[in-house]
């Protein structure tokens, strides 16, 4: 279970990384706050992809990290969709 969630975290911080270099470059600021908010949803869906399950229907996941880091990256209003977005893809998983 541990390694599960260990992937799924070197998994988030890849993708940050990734998207440090991109933004270190002089791009618009609309395009920029796109790229966050798309990266944020991405990592969101992979966590809730790769989550781990336990023998009594526990699932464990670490979607709550990207939206917490997104708050911070993108604002407050933005964390509202991010949350919005959290829920919707929770309700298509099952």
């Amino acid at each position: 279970m541990t390694r599960q969630l260990f992937f799924n975290l070197s998994i988030i911080l890849v993708f940050l990384f990734f998207l440090q270099l991109r933004l270190d470059r002089k791009v618009n600021a609309k395009a920029s706050k796109f790229l966050l908010f798309s990266y944020f949803s991405a990592a969101v869906f992979l966590c809730m992809l790769l989550s781990v399950e336990t023998n009594s229907d526990i699932r464990f996941d670490l979607r709550q990290v990207p939206i917490i880091v997104g708050t911070l990256y993108l604002g407050w209003w933005r964390f509202f969709f991010l949350r919005c977005y959290d829920h919707l893809s929770c309700l298509l998983r099952n």
